[in-house]
């Protein structure tokens, strides 16, 4: 989602979607940026911890760690997937 986030999240707007989970390469660029804009939008944002990576451990933890000090949900898939089990 992250390299076409502004018609990613268009589309979504224009199916009723409310929250956005997001998953992608380069932790501390793409994926915090979508999940910023995302949130501009107004929608609420779940970023997977464990579907995000980037080629620099320390800053991907670093963009982690701001991310959840921000007021960004950050759980990892399983936990998403057992929510939706319920």
């Amino acid at each position: 989602m992250a390299s076409s986030a502004p018609t990613s999240i268009s589309c979504c707007a224009a199916n009723g979607v409310r929250t956005i989970l997001i998953g992608g390469v380069a932790t501390e660029g793409g994926v915090e940026g979508t999940a910023r804009s995302a949130r501009n939008l107004g929608y609420d944002v779940v970023v997977l911890k464990d579907c995000v990576g980037s080629r620099n451990r320390e800053l991907h933890e670093l963009a982690l760690k701001l991310m959840e000090q921000t007021h960004f949900d950050v759980a990892t898939a399983g936990e998403i997937a057992n929510i939706w089990r319920r």
